[in-house]
């Protein structure tokens, strides 16, 4: 597999787990994630990334499946 297919696979596996989460019913008090310093990135250079430049691709993904955003890829 490409790093391209291997990171679309990925993302759609997040997105799949987030799926599952919003559908089950937590009790008591869950934990809550806080980012900092998020940016939103929907473009990454398969060829010559960063960690920080695909860390802000997973903010951007998680923000708009938490605000029911549909990504397209």
């Amino acid at each position: 597999m490409s790093f391209e297919s291997d990171m679309l696979a990925s993302l759609r596996h997040v997105e799949r787990r987030l799926a599952k989460l919003e559908s089950k019913q937590f009790a008591g008090n869950g934990e809550t994630y806080a980012i900092t310093n998020g940016s939103v990135d929907r473009t990454y250079d398969a060829d010559a990334t960063t960690v920080a430049e695909l860390a802000d691709a997973l903010y951007t993904l998680i923000t708009d499946l938490s605000t029911g955003k549909t990504p397209k890829i």
